[in-house]
């Protein structure tokens, strides 16, 4: 999911046999691939977001198979839950992104993490 590779780990999951062992099955295999869908979505875009300016609501719903209302929901959630820095430009229908430099302290705890993994 890191990689922005979704249908990867959801072909991985819905290939163990422990799916035979429930009942309505199918119901609860197409809950999970679409929560997979979301998170893969929500990993894209805590992972790439700094490297975009902008990004359309369909290329992403295209990329991750979703509809664009559910897509717009999920990055709305990101948006109020200050998991992610944009606003959405209606006319577009595209997410703008705003790239935050990172405060003194946030910098110093930075390399204070970088420091303690080196150790």
């Amino acid at each position: 999911l890191a990689k922005g590779d979704w249908k990867s780990s959801q072909n991985l999951i819905m290939s163990l046999p422990i799916w035979n062992l429930l009942p309505n099955k199918d119901i609860v295999k197409d809950m999970v691939k679409r929560k997979i869908q979301e998170e893969g979505l929500r990993t894209f875009l805590f992972t790439y977001s700094q490297y975009y300016e902008s990004m359309s609501l369909q290329q992403l719903a295209t990329l991750f198979e979703l509809p664009e209302n559910q897509v717009h929901s999920a990055v709305s959630k990101m948006m109020i839950q200050e998991e992610l820095n944009a606003s959405h430009d209606q006319p577009t229908q595209s997410i703008v992104l705003h790239h935050v430099e990172p405060t003194r302290l946030q910098y110093l705890a930075l390399q204070l993490a970088d420091k303690a993994t080196n150790l």
